[in-house]
C-alpha cells in the first residue's frame, strides 16, 4: 500500500482495507509533505496515523517518505535542529516508523543534495528508458542516473516513480516506439531495462517500481515482464539490443553526439528568470522527434499551463517561484514575453538554439486539436503514422 498526505492525500480509503489483513503480511509506505514549521508536520503525521487506523502498539508504517523534496530549502526543514527529521526521530524511537526516504520530482542536484546528507534510507524518484521526467536534462549526466549513483553508494534503496505513465504512457505508446522494441511490448522492455541497471560491482541500481493499475489486468504485464527477466538469461541481451536500437535512432535523427551533449549548460525551472524548465522542454521537443511521443509530451506541456496562469509579472521571480512551483515547476513559452524570454538566454552559449527549440515545442502544441488533427506535427515523411498511438 502507499499513501500520501499533503498533496492528494489518499489515507481514507486505505483505513477501512488495511484492517482486514495482518499487519505482516504487506509492506505500508505513507508520505507527508515536508514543512518549515514542524510543529505543523508533526499535526499532519499525526492524522496520517489516524485515518490509517494506525493506533495500537503494534502498527507502523514501514516506509515513511518525506513527500517532494522538489527544491533546496526543504532539505532544510526536514534536517535544522527541530525541524520535521527530529518529529521522524520521535516515532523512530517509538517502533512506529521503520524506514525513513523522500519521493521527489526535484532536479538532479536538489536530489543528489538530500542523498549525500546520509540521513535516508530509500528515495523514490524518476528515470526511465526516455527520461527522467522533471529532472531530464538537469545534473552531470542529463538526468536522474547520478542521484542513483550517489543512492547505490549510501547503500539507499531505489523506488522508480510511475515507470509506465511518467515513462512515456507506455500502455499508449506511438506506433514508432512500439516498433522498435520489438519483440518486446514497450512496458516489457522499460521494466526490464530498468532491472538491467547494475553497478560496476554487479548489483542492481534499482530495487523497486511503482505500477499504477485502475484493474488487476493492469499488473499482467509487469508479471510477465518480472517472471521472463528472471527465468531467461538470453532477455538482458535482448534488452541491450533494442536499447541500443531506439540510441541508434537518436543518432540517426539528431545527429552523432547528441545525446552525449544535448543536456550541457541547460537552465532549469529555478534557474531561469522567465521561469522556463528549460531542460524539461529541450527533452520533450527531442523525445517527440526521435521516437514520436508526441501525445506524450503535449500531456506534459500542457501540465505548464496552470503556473502560467498563477504567475505575476509584477512580482519578482523568487516570489512567484516559491509559490507556484513544486511538482511540476515551470511555465510554458509565452509569445508575449519572447523579448524577455531572449534576454533570459543570451549568456548562454547556445542561447539562440534553446530559443529556437522551446518556441517550436510551443508552436508544436499550441492551439487546440494538434494532437488531432497533426497540424502542427513537423513535416517529416512517415511521421504522422509514427507518431500515432497503439
Amino acid at each position: 500500500f502507499e499513501t500520501a498526505r499533503g498533496y492528494g492525500s489518499s489515507e481514507l480509503q486505505f483505513g477501512p482495507v488495511i484492517k482486514k489483513y495482518s499487519r505482516e503480511s504487506f509492506i505500508l509506505q505513507s508520505k507527508v509533505v515536508p514543512n518549515k514549521d514542524a510543529a505543523i508536520f508533526r499535526k499532519t503525521l499525526q492524522t496520517t496515523f489516524e485515518k490509517l487506523n494506525l493506533q495500537g502498539d503494534d502498527e507502523y508504517i514501514d516506509l515513511f517518505g518525506f513527500h517532494g523534496i522538489n527544491y533546496p530549502e526543504q532539505i532544510d526543514w526536514i534536517l535544522k535542529p527541530g525541524g520535521c527529521m527530529d518529529v521522524i526521530d520521535e516515532f523512530k524511537a517509538m517502533g512506529k516508523i521503520k524506514h525513513v526516504g523522500f519521493s521527489t520530482h526535484g532536479m538532479e542536484p536538489t536530489i543528489t543534495a538530500a542523498i549525500e546528507t546520509g540521513r535516508f534510507d530509500y528515495v523514490n524518484l524518476h528515470y526511465q528508458f526516455i527520461g527522467s521526467y522533471t529532472a531530464s536534462g538537469t545534473g552531470p549526466k542529463g538526468g536522474n542516473i547520478s542521484a542513483i549513483e550517489a543512492a547505490r553508494k549510501h547503500d539507499m534503496g531505489v523506488f522508480i516513480i510511475s515507470a509506465t505513465d511518467k515513462g512515456g504512457k507506455l500502455y499508449r505508446p506511438p506506433v514508432k516506439f512500439a516498433q522498435m522494441c520489438r519483440p518486446l511490448t514497450p512496458i516489457s522492455f522499460n521494466d526490464m531495462w530498468l532491472w538491467a541497471q547494475y553497478d560496476a560491482a554487479g548489483d542492481p541500481l534499482i530495487h523497486t517500481l511503482v505500477v499504477g493499475a485502475a484493474r488487476s489486468s493492469d499488473l499482467d504485464e509487469h508479471i510477465q515482464a518480472a517472471r521472463r527477466f528472471s527465468l531467461t538469461g538470453g532477455v538482458r541481451k535482448m534488452v541491450q539490443e533494442i536499447a541500443d536500437k531506439l540510441l541508434a535512432e537518436v543518432d540517426k535523427v539528431m545527429g552523432k553526439g547528441f545525446l552525449d551533449n544535448w543536456f550541457k549548460d541547460l537552465p532549469h525551472a529555478w534557474e531561469n528568470d522567465e521561469g522556463l524548465p528549460i531542460a524539461h522542454l529541450v527533452w520533450l521537443n527531442w523525445i517527440v522527434r526521435v521516437w514520436g511521443f508526441y501525445e506524450y509530451a503535449k500531456d506534459r506541456y500542457s501540465n505548464l499551463s496552470g503556473s502560467g496562469k498563477e504567475w505575476k509579472n509584477d512580482v519578482s521571480v523568487d516570489e512567484n517561484r516559491a509559490k507556484i512551483f513544486n511538482f511540476v515547476p515551470g511555465l510554458q513559452f509565452r509569445p508575449e514575453r519572447e523579448a524577455e524570454i531572449r534576454a533570459s538566454l543570451s549568456a548562454n552559449p547556445r542561447g539562440d538554439e534553446l530559443f529556437a527549440l522551446i518556441k517550436d515545442l510551443h508552436e508544436m502544441f499550441d492551439g487546440e486539436g494538434a494532437a488531432v488533427t497533426g497540424k502542427n506535427i513537423p513535416d517529416v515523411p512517415g511521421i504522422q503514422e509514427a507518431w500515432k498511438c497503439m
